[in-house]
């Protein structure tokens, strides 16, 4: 099908492709190739299909909020900006999020906690002046929310998330019926 194309891929990215979909378990190695059931969970997603597995296997192991943050930065852009001649300002501010679980990823899902929790509480406003103060992109925490909606939203209306597991547009935590995930730990931190 891709060879009849206007302008086909190179076969030798097409084959890479098949054999990343085949390592992954999306698609059944053999003559026939077809779609494993992740394959057709996957196609849905318009996500790379790496993403795609991460997202579906967070919705599976009751983590769905973290993980759909982190696919939608790695499919955006990071929110923990380090502008020309603040970069050591920057990164000392971004330590505040970093140090809770030394992980890249998991910065950027408490950085979003924060400003989720700043939005919901005390508005846009407040938000963007928290975002200014600890050098976090605004329009980034936008993009990231919105995609974070569609990437749920396409989980819910696929059938892989229940509609009763997402409570305001926000995954439930497993772990506290009624909590939307990742706040179930909010009134211990303070």
């Amino acid at each position: 099908i891709l060879a009849s194309a206007v302008q086909p891929p190179a076969q030798a990215g097409v084959d890479s492709a098949l054999a990343n979909l085949i390592e992954m378990g999306a698609i059944r190695d053999g003559a026939d190739e077809v779609l494993t059931p992740l394959g057709h969970h996957l196609a849905g997603l318009p996500v790379d299909a790496r993403l795609g597995k991460m997202i579906l296997f967070g919705a599976v192991f009751k983590c769905l909020d973290p993980v759909l943050c982190i696919a939608a930065s790695l499919s955006y852009k990071s929110p923990l900006v380090q502008p020309f001649g603040l970069r050591e300002q920057a990164r000392a501010s971004h330590d505040r999020f970093w140090r809770v679980h030394r992980s890249d990823h998991l910065a950027i899902w408490e950085a979003y906690r924060e400003w989720d929790h700043i939005c919901r509480e005390q508005g846009g406003h407040a938000a963007s002046r928290w975002c200014d103060r600890f050098y976090v992109s605004s329009q980034s925490m936008r993009m990231i929310a919105e995609m974070m909606r569609s990437f749920r939203q396409l989980l819910v209306s696929s059938g892989f998330v229940p509609r009763g597991d997402v409570v305001g547009g926000r995954a439930r935590d497993a772990s506290r019926p009624g909590v939307p995930s990742g706040r179930a730990n909010d009134a211990n931190r303070n």
